[in-house]
């Protein structure tokens, strides 16, 4: 496993988009196609109480103008830990949420 600035990279290759925002700021004018993206309580593992094992989980919000379906794909094959947990449609931009171990 990587840290966030391999994943962002990654990221950007994978996908083709170079607008990619961690943790965005409020107030903050995005550029379409964006990729928003932050990390959350990851994966624990502890034996004798001790942690032995921490992996870090990221929400990754993919963001278009248009319908682009071709990320789901993408996104469960560039990454091995990788789930899409829901897609929806506000303000006429399309939203694509998965989340990433990595």
């Amino acid at each position: 496993m990587g840290n966030r600035l391999a994943l962002h990279n990654k990221l950007s290759e994978t996908l083709g988009i170079t607008n990619l925002y961690y943790q965005q700021p409020e107030n903050y004018k995005l550029n379409y196609p964006c990729i928003l993206y932050n990390q959350e309580v990851g994966d624990i593992k502890k034996a004798n109480n001790k942690v032995y094992s921490y992996t870090k989980k990221y929400s990754v919000t993919c963001i278009y103008k248009t319908d682009n379906e071709n990320i789901i794909l993408e996104m469960l094959e560039s990454f091995e830990y990788c789930k899409l947990e829901r897609t929806f449609v506000s303000d006429n931009l399309y939203h694509y949420i998965f989340t990433l171990y990595y």
